[in-house]
């Protein structure tokens, strides 16, 4: 039980750094295209949402004991790469800003295993209370590839 504990604090802690890069990231784009500020501070706002969810987990479990691991990425090593790609997306727009490329990079970004996979994770069925708990307070985030594609249509970018 320890070892799973401990590989369940490993993964949790690279999942909440992911969401926080991903959430820096579009604090930037913000920061760059005012004209988009709403739209990408929605997005940091849930990104940051998603890292909070996963510490208040992690949090519950070490008391618990009861690991919910229909949220965790399949991965660990998933999510390291995940976090690399997102450092490195985020090298490639401060050298060339571009509003376009900050949507497209976004999409990209969002189709990593992490991110896909702690959508994914909101709805299958949940097998414990805590689980069910997690996927209650996410209910209002929608897949973020899906927004992010809608707004670049809707404004002509």
């Amino acid at each position: 039980m320890l070892e799973e504990l401990s590989v369940f604090t490993k993964t949790i802690d690279e999942a909440v750094l992911l969401e926080l890069n991903v959430a820096k990231l579009y604090e930037l784009f913000s920061e760059h295209f005012p004209e988009d500020r709403n739209f990408w501070m929605k997005l940091v706002s849930e990104e940051n949402n998603h890292a909070n969810l996963l510490i208040s987990v992690k949090e519950i479990v070490s008391v618990s004991l009861e690991i919910p691991t229909e949220i965790l990425p399949e991965n660990y090593d998933l999510l390291k790469i995940a976090n690399q790609k997102t450092l490195s997306i985020t090298e490639e727009f401060i050298k060339q800003p571009n509003r376009k490329s900050a949507f497209l990079l976004a999409i990209e970004l969002e189709k990593v295993a992490g991110e896909l996979h702690f959508q994914n994770a909101m709805n299958e069925k949940p097998s414990s209370e805590l689980a069910r708990v997690y996927q209650e307070l996410n209910q209002d985030d929608i897949d973020h590839s899906e927004r992010i594609f809608q707004y670049m249509t809707e404004k002509k970018i």
